[in-house]
């Protein structure tokens, strides 16, 4: 169980994760703060209980990994015809299907002296190119790095046949 202190130590770090300031911010000396935000966050109880504080946050806002990838896809796979009627003038904003507000970046609009809309003059769709990449990413599509698997030999002690192809593939000579 934390103390009222290090209670107020967890609920400040997970605001932005900085152990010093959360430690000065939870009321421990300024000149120690870095020794105190690292000893607090080594502790299993503090650890337990900025997770619990980072889930909760998690859970009031229902972020989940799923509702995340779906706005991505909404910005990604966006259609602007979507924006007009058959007649090609402009759906009223609150009439939008909601796939396709979602995907807005920006719209200007101006009004009249009496702060009443007169017409849209922009419209601006969010980054299309940026979502689709950040969707390939989570799906692997695009590869930047190539990751390799195999288990390392122990220095000095020599590779068997068998154990080297299975390794590097036939085919590799070593010379020495």
């Amino acid at each position: 169980m934390v103390n009222d202190k290090q209670e107020r130590f967890c609920r400040e770090y997970v605001i932005d994760f900085n152990a010093t300031q959360a430690a000065i911010r939870a009321g421990y000396s300024k000149r120690s703060s870095s020794t105190h935000g690292y000893r607090l966050l080594k502790n299993d109880e503090i650890q337990t209980r900025i997770k619990e504080i980072a889930q909760d946050a998690v859970d009031r806002v229902s972020l989940r990994q799923d509702r995340v990838l779906e706005e991505i896809a909404r910005v990604a796979f966006a259609d602007i015809r979507k924006l007009f009627n058959a007649d090609g003038t402009l759906i009223p904003i609150a009439d939008l299907p909601e796939e396709v507000a979602a995907a807005l970046g920006s719209v200007d609009i101006q009004t009249s002296d009496d702060d009443v809309p007169v017409t849209t003059t922009k419209i601006r769709m969010a980054d299309k190119l940026k979502a689709l990449e950040q969707l390939g990413r989570y799906f692997k599509l695009f590869t930047d790095q190539v990751e390799v698997t195999a288990p390392k030999p122990i220095m000095g002690v020599p590779l068997s046949p068998e154990q080297w192809e299975a390794m590097y593939g036939a085919g590799h000579v070593v010379t020495q």
